[in-house]
Parts: structure tokens; sequence; C-alpha cells
């Protein structure tokens, strides 16, 4: 059976508070004191006292090992819990922005289609006046429909580049 001294508090043990006004140093008689016996229990005494001190350091290691261990082992969970949080913050916004792109593309491609049946049998017509025109039209005209068609073209094509058609 252990003998609980861990609640014992030696730092309060002060030598200079012993009262030693009711100690008859005459009556002592040095022909009966043992020196050997007195120094062999001061060494005891002492190393008694620093086994407690040692099982007390002991006792408080064991305790700030067990709050240490749990306290990371909390810290660990909550770190998991926010980088889970994180992740699931950053992938649905890029889910939500890929929906939201193809339900874009998927409403203007039916518009971009209509357009675009208009605008490309205009640019047919446009492209063939210079071949109709050529003697009644001057030459500083005869360029503006080539003008307007790549112009017009090079829009289509940047419509297309934009919603991936």
């Amino acid at each position: 059976m252990a003998i609980g001294l861990s609640n014992i508090d030696l730092t309060k043990l002060d030598p200079r508070n012993i009262d030693f006004s009711n100690l008859e140093l005459n009556k002592l008689d040095p022909r009966n004191l043992d020196i050997r016996k007195s120094a062999t229990e001061a060494g005891y005494v002492a190393v008694g006292a620093g086994v407690l001190g040692f099982q007390s350091l002991q006792q408080r290691r064991r305790s700030a090992q067990a709050r240490f261990t749990e306290q990371s082992s909390a810290l660990r969970t909550k770190a998991s819990e926010a980088g889970s949080y994180v992740v699931s913050q950053v992938s649905s916004p890029t889910t939500l922005a890929k929906s939201v792109s193809g339900q874009a593309r998927d409403a203007v491609t039916p518009a971009y289609d209509a357009v675009s049946a208009r605008v490309e049998p205009t640019l047919e017509q446009i492209k063939g006046i210079p071949s109709q025109v050529a003697g009644s039209i001057p030459d500083s005209v005869k360029s503006v429909p080539a003008s307007i068609s790549s112009t017009l073209s090079a829009g289509v094509e940047k419509v297309r580049g934009t919603i991936n058609i």
C-alpha cells in the first residue's frame, strides 16, 4: 500500500523558524551522543525528502503530459474539421461556377444560332456586292463591304470563343 505524500509541501519548511528556546543543551551528555547515528539519520531524512520531492515532480509531469495529450488531440480534431470546412467551401463555388457557366452557355446558344442564321446570309450578300456592281461604284467604296464583312466575322468569332461554341 502506497502512502500518499504528494500533498506535503516542503517549500514551507524553513529551518530558521524552528524554536530552539526550550532546548536544554547543558543537559545533553556528549558521551551519550552517537554522531555517526545522528549523521545517518540526517542522511535518511534528506534522502526521504529528496524522494518525496522527486515523486511530486513525477506526478506533476504525468499530469502535464496527460493534459498536453488531451489538448493536442482536441487541436488535431479541430484542425481537421477546419480543413474539411475550407475544402468544402472552396469546392462548392467551383462546382457552382461550372454549373452556372453551363447554364449560361445553354441559354445563349439558341440566341447565337438565331443571330448567326441571320448574319451569315447577310455577310454572303455583302461579300457579293462588289462583283455585282463592279463598274458602277468608285474604288474607294469597293473596300467597304469587305471591311464590314471582316468586322462582322471577327465579332462572330469572338462570341464563339466567349461561349465556347
